[in-house]
């Protein structure tokens, strides 16, 4: 069974709520969901928010999302373990959207190699990056806090403008479809997991591009 986006979003949103009970939180699908990229037994990609984490929150969301997997027979990528991804607090956020996953050197920004080890799949900086893409990729919200989640978003949006420009050739001409490209590909070849995370397809090119007009929409389109 291949559960709609749609779907998703209600059964997320509604066990939530159940579980925080009246507690702020605020949570997002990525990946290929929102994408129109999943397959019948794509894994679902997900992560709850709230102010303070509890030991609880841990094992009953991660709980959830396993038997979530089970009953509609999805396929489960734990790379990335659960413990690291999948309930993050708001310290984790702010965090996050400020780019503490990535380096800076000489007041430009640093994109760290990605260690296909369990050591760094496990590290605070790969959490970091998971939760500023998703934030400045398609994604699906749900909870009951949209204000801090708007809030995160849009400080987000703004570092992904910075984090653009810093990684743009200086001797190259810019235009929105150059700040684009520079965050989907690194200079090697580098692009997708390996990169920032951004997958070249139809609904995160236009994502992100949106995004980049949005801040930039007096620069020329290519």
């Amino acid at each position: 069974m291949d559960p709609s986006k749609e779907n998703l979003v209600h059964d997320l949103d509604s066990f939530s709520e159940d579980h925080f009970d009246g507690r702020p939180f605020f949570g997002c699908v990525y990946g290929s969901y929102p994408c129109e990229t999943a397959q019948t037994n794509s894994d679902l990609d997900v992560f709850f928010a709230t102010p303070d984490i509890t030991p609880n929150d841990i094992r009953a969301l991660t709980r959830f999302i396993v038997q979530y997997h089970i009953e509609h027979d999805l396929m489960q990528d734990e790379e990335v373990p659960y413990d690291n991804k999948l309930v993050v607090s708001y310290d984790d956020m702010l965090q996050a959207v400020q780019l503490k996953g990535l380096s800076e050197e000489n007041g430009r920004i640093v994109i760290p190699p990605i260690v296909k080890e369990a050591s760094f799949l496990a590290s605070l900086s790969v959490r970091y990056r998971l939760l500023f893409n998703a934030l400045t990729s398609p994604h699906e919200f749900f909870g009951n806090d949209y204000e801090a989640y708007m809030a995160f978003k849009t400080v987000a949006e703004n570092q992904l403008m910075r984090l653009a420009l810093s990684l743009h050739d200086s001797s190259d001409e810019m235009t929105i479809k150059s700040l684009v490209e520079v965050l989907f590909r690194n200079r090697h070849g580098d692009e997708g997991e390996m990169f920032l995370g951004y997958k070249r397809n139809p609904k995160s090119i236009e994502y992100v591009m949106g995004v980049v007009r949005n801040k930039f929409g007096d620069l020329k389109s290519s």
